[in-house]
């Protein structure tokens, strides 16, 4: 998939490749990290999360490229939903506020997309 190969591979439509034991690892680190977030949600008391899941307006299909606020959730292997609302942005209302300062080339492109679905 474009979405994810464009946030984890070196360019667009390029995913590493790993060995088995590669995938080994990587399931024991999962494992490892599921169970801190199980142990953080039953000492906290939390049953359920409301979060966003973009940071804009909907992209169009097979366009999005950050999934930051739902990545998290997959690597739990959480039950999740997403509403989907019937409003648009407003130009009017919704004013650009921009930045100076970026994390890194994919942090502007991402932030470019906010901007541009903001305008529209």
């Amino acid at each position: 998939m474009p979405e994810i190969a464009v946030s984890y591979g070196e360019k667009l439509g390029h995913l590493p490749v790993g060995s088995v034991n590669d995938l080994w690892e990587i399931q024991a680190r999962k494992y490892n990290y599921q169970a801190k977030y199980l142990a953080y949600w039953q000492k906290a008391g939390v049953d359920a999360v409301i979060c966003p899941a973009a940071p804009s307006a909907s992209y169009p299909q097979s366009a999005g490229k950050y999934f930051g606020y739902t990545g998290v959730w997959n690597v739990l292997d959480y039950a999740v939903t997403a509403v989907r609302t019937r409003t648009r942005c407003d130009a009017k209302v919704d004013v650009d506020v921009p930045r100076e300062h970026f994390f890194n080339d994919f942090d502007k492109n991402v932030a470019s997309d906010c901007e541009s679905q903001a305008l529209s």
